[in-house]
């Protein structure tokens, strides 16, 4: 299997987690407010109303509540003559609608918290706001309003022919109307194959009958509640993509990162029209997957830009670094996007990581390529460039644990491809009182943890989000050893963690994202730019005692 899968829709959320964005909900949701907005005395209260919010955006644009059942804690942080106090909210789990009473009219921070049950850890989520008496989280999609979800008994089927062979190859299963996304990896039977599925096509096959998956072998890239079955009667395109790995071998010149990229692109594709999905049941797509149309791509990736901004932070020998180039599809009206679809037609990943070695710089890149390139309906095709940095670290106890932070940049595609570092980082990050090293010794005393910085030398951020990570060993080479447990959106340069996210004997460390994407909190959008970018630096790790 290849190293890179394509399980998260980063580009859209930069700054890691749902934004806080402040409306009336009885509006159509593009920016108006039908009333109550603020701007009384700071001893008049009302409460505040919390809401997550699905549009159904391929029909009539209605507004639904989803539930926020998901937060154990939900309050408003608010300053009043230079008193700071915490008021407590409550969540009605039949309608998902959260409600913090006695909220005064001045501008205030909400605090949300998950997670913490049965030993997991806390999490906690902070978002500046305003005087807003509603307050909007998401949208969490864009999509028909009436889809049915896919349960766990359903299966889905392929009798299809693929001229490329199944080698190294993903199938998607796209329906953008309804947000259905779901995918089947190719796995060579006779390495491994999961109990959910039967029929897998052999190594060098170019077709399949009746290969079916159900259950854990199929990626739900929108989690299993998040994706309608596509109902051909409602308008719903349906759409199986071929994914398919190759090596990349770059022009002579560029770093030796580059001569061993790997190249993930659509290699085949076939649309339906008038396919309906059923639940329950074993669904089939027939058919022979169809080279999709290219076009010529011109790529100018300043590495040289992101190194010396890597320089710069200190980190210590030995780090790494990655870069990927990808064109994605996502779905919202003019400016505002609301999803990120993670089917890209192409994706091209430096260090390919042959026998887990990874390289020190990915070079500047000029190539001109003929890659794919899809037309889907209600999609919008973005260039997305990711710069990713990390550290390994060597704990007390002899774990192996790795640290990370990146750019990313979220762009309007063109035929011509542009990359160089245009904001961040944040500067001189401390964490604590104390100076940490790159040793893994770091240690920081149990309480509230303040992290500060100064604002970037390059560019101008509109706002940062500060980020605590629990560390963890990693169990194997495809391991996520970081967990977030604290995000905190802020316009200021520095940031409180709370002291009880943060577990004695446990390892941390702080990543700064310095964040330009439109974003005002007051809007119910999450990115509100096609031309949008954050750029992290990280800590080194610490142990809390």
């Amino acid at each position: 299997m290849r190293k890179h899968l394509w399980l998260a829709a980063v580009p859209l959320v930069l700054a890691g987690a749902i934004a806080a964005c402040g409306g009336d909900d009885t509006t159509s949701g593009n920016g108006t407010n039908a009333g109550a907005d603020g701007g009384g005395p700071a001893n008049d209260v009302e409460p505040v109303v919390v809401r997550t919010i699905e549009r159904d955006g391929f029909s009539n644009g209605k507004l639904t509540d989803k539930t926020l059942d998901w937060f154990v804690g939900l309050s408003a942080i608010v300053t009043v003559d230079g008193v700071t106090k915490t008021i407590a909210g409550t969540v009605d789990r039949a309608t998902g609608v959260g409600t913090i009473a006695g909220v005064p009219h001045v501008p205030f921070v909400l605090e949300m918290r998950e997670g913490g049950e049965n030993g997991a850890p806390l999490v906690i989520r902070r978002y500046p706001s305003s005087e807003l008496r509603s307050v909007r989280l998401g949208p969490n999609y864009w999509r028909r309003g009436d889809t049915v979800a896919m349960t766990s008994d359903t299966r889905l089927a392929l009798t299809i022919d693929a001229p490329q062979s199944f080698n190294d190859s993903s199938f998607w299963w796209l329906s953008p109307e309804s947000q259905f996304a779901r995918r089947m990896d190719w796995v060579d039977p006779t390495v491994w194959t999961s109990p959910n599925e039967t029929n897998v096509p052999g190594k060098d096959a170019t077709s399949a009958t009746d290969w079916t998956a159900g259950g854990d072998a199929l990626v739900q890239p929108y989690g299993a509640d998040a994706s309608g079955l596509p109902v051909a009667a409602s308008g719903d395109h349906l759409f199986l993509l071929q994914n398919q790995w190759s090596t990349f071998a770059g022009p002579p010149e560029t770093s030796n990162a580059w001569h061993n990229a790997e190249l993930s692109s659509v290699v085949g594709m076939i649309a339906y029209t008038d396919e309906t999905l059923a639940n329950g049941t074993v669904n089939t797509l027939r058919g022979t997957l169809a080279s999709p149309p290219t076009e010529k791509v011109s790529l100018d990736f300043r590495g040289s830009t992101f190194a010396a901004f890597r320089n710069l932070a200190k980190y210590p020998p030995g780090a790494y670094a990655a870069a990927e180039i990808a064109v994605t599809r996502e779905v919202g009206p003019g400016p505002e996007l609301f999803a990120a679809t993670t089917i890209p037609s192409w994706a091209l990943f430096s260090n390919g990581e042959p026998d887990g070695v990874r390289y020190d710089d990915p070079g500047d890149l000029a190539v001109t390529l003929d890659l794919p390139h899809l037309q889907l309906p209600n999609l919008r095709e973005f260039v997305n460039t990711t710069y990713t940095w990390g550290v390994k670290v060597n704990t007390r106890a002899g774990e192996v644990l790795y640290t990370t932070a990146s750019t990313v940049m979220h762009r309007k595609t063109s035929t011509t491809i542009t990359s160089a570092l245009e904001l961040g980082p944040v500067q001189n990050l401390t964490v604590g009182d104390s100076p940490l090293g790159w040793d893994g010794q770091g240690v920081v005393q149990a309480g509230d943890l303040t992290v500060r910085f100064d604002a970037p030398a390059l560019g101008t951020p509109e706002y940062y989000v500060v980020k605590a990570s629990l560390l963890r060993p990693r169990k194997d080479y495809e391991g996520d050893t970081s967990y977030g447990v604290a995000y905190i959106t802020t316009r200021e340069t520095s940031a409180v963690i709370p002291a009880d996210v943060l577990r004695p004997g446990s390892m941390y460390f702080v990543s700064v994202a310095a964040v330009r994407d439109g974003s005002d909190f007051a809007e119910p959008t999450v990115v509100k730019s096609e031309d949008a970018v954050s750029t992290s630096i990280f800590s080194p790790p610490f142990v809390v005692q």
